[in-house]
This record gives structure tokens, sequence and C-alpha cells, in this order.
């Protein structure tokens, strides 16, 4: 994973939300959530109902979901807020453009995200070498408050893959 300086969102999000020179801009969904176990959940079924809404392919859409799980699944297990006696917070940004999506976990740890090898056989460790697979992009960053990160990942989507029931252009 590599790290990318910032003051508020790094690239790719304002790339993304502004769209390509001339177009509209792009989509951007935003969910807070509690670093509780179900946090994965939620965030996998929200974002279906959002990926749907943009048109987004089915197969691009389990790709991002899967990513989705991996990044907030590990936010809550390691994103937790030094010295908290409550469950932490942690948020969930996706910003679409034509042809990528961009998927943003930030969570109160300053912890850096280390992949870590895993084998076969591993119960662990699959989760950051999976999105370092599946995307074309990934890194960190620390977009603003002291004491949050973001973990994100860009995946290209697949052109001219609408979802059934839409017209091509």
């Amino acid at each position: 994973m590599s790290s990318t300086a910032a003051s508020g969102f790094a690239l790719p999000w304002p790339v993304l939300a502004r769209g390509p020179a001339g177009d509209e801009p792009g989509s951007v969904f935003r969910l807070d959530l509690t670093a509780v176990p179900a946090a994965a959940r939620v965030a996998r079924y929200r974002a279906r109902i959002v990926l749907a809404e943009w048109n987004v392919s089915q197969d691009d859409a389990d790709t991002a979901v899967l990513l989705i799980s991996e990044l907030v699944s590990n936010a809550v297990k390691f994103g937790t807020a030094p010295s908290a006696t409550a469950p932490s917070q942690i948020s969930l940004s996706l910003a679409h453009a034509p042809g990528m999506l961009a998927i943003g976990v930030s969570d109160q740890s300053v912890g850096l995200p280390v992949r870590r090898p895993a084998g076969p056989d591993s119960e662990s460790g699959h989760g950051l070498n999976l999105v370092s697979e599946l995307s074309c992009q990934c890194g960190f960053f620390f977009p603003g408050p002291p004491g949050w990160k973001t973990v994100y990942c860009v995946i290209s989507l697949q052109a001219g893959q609408e979802q059934e029931g839409e017209i091509p252009a």
C-alpha cells in the first residue's frame, strides 16, 4: 500500500467527484458507521443499493462489495481510536465517475495498514492482498481531523456493461 499525503480528500476523490472535463460531476456516497462486527454487512447492503442506482454492472458491483467488506472489516478490527471506551466510528465513501469507482474507508486510528503474507490455509491476512490484486490503485492517507486515516482503492469499471434493462447510448 502506498501513502498519499493529503489535506481533505486526496486523489482520487477530487478527480472522481469532478469527472472528466465538461462532463457532469460524478456521484459521491458516504455512510457513517459504528465500528462493530455488523458494520461490514450494513456497508455491503447500502453499497449494493447505491451501485445499482449508479448502473454499475453486476460483476463490478460484486467486486466493489467484496472490497468494501474487506476494508470495513479491517477498520472494525484495527481502526479503534486510541484509549477508546466506546466503539469507534468509521466512514465508507464511494466516488463514481465514468469508468471508475473509488472506495474509501476512514477510521479513527493512525495505525498504518500492513499487508501481511498469508498462506492458502491462513485464516487472516488476505484482505489487503485481495484489495491490491482486485484494484488498479490502492493506498492510504491522513485526510483531516487528527487521528483519522483513510484506506482506499480504485477499480476500473467495465465499459459497455450496463445493467439489465438499460439501453446503451
